[in-house]
């Protein structure tokens, strides 16, 4: 009986040397800018993938969609990375039900607390144009002060 199980443990010990390791606790640290980018390149693969079709307009509205949905899912299952998708501001605040969206902007990702955001990316997606004028739509939109970035997130 001893033989056996001293047997038995020569075994257990021999498969477990051939088993594969996983990688030691390897995280991959992405930052949030990193994260907006990578959405945004998935979103493009996401349209070509489904053989998208239509007007510019619609086709950057479907893609902001899937990116929207995208980095919701990706916050829930990974943590809050204090990044919110999509948000609407009027006259330099954050909009609320029963303002008028006249005068409105719609903002891609932004960064940080609504009503004081840290950051702010916008997704140019195919050809669309991101200068001087958009920027100033977006800070005078949102009421952004000048310290605070607003980037482009361009897609081929």
């Amino acid at each position: 009986v001893a033989a056996r199980t001293q047997k038995a443990a020569q075994l257990r010990n021999i498969h477990a040397a051939n088993r594969v390791k996983p990688a030691l606790n390897r995280t991959i640290t992405r930052t949030n800018g990193q994260l907006v980018q990578d959405i945004g390149t998935r979103a493009e693969a996401w349209g070509a993938r489904k053989g998208l079709t239509g007007t510019p307009q619609n086709l950057g509205i479907a893609k902001h969609g899937y990116a929207d949905r995208l980095l919701t899912r990706y916050q829930r299952m990974f943590g809050d990375r204090g990044l919110t998708p999509e948000v609407r501001y009027l006259n330099g605040r954050p909009w609320q039900r029963g303002d008028s969206l006249n005068g409105s902007i719609r903002l891609d990702v932004v960064e940080g607390p609504l009503n004081n955001p840290t950051a702010v990316w916008d997704y140019k997606f195919g050809k669309s144009s991101f200068g001087p004028t958009r920027i100033n739509q977006i800070r005078n939109g949102a009421g952004l002060g000048p310290m605070v970035p607003v980037e482009p997130v361009r897609v081929p």
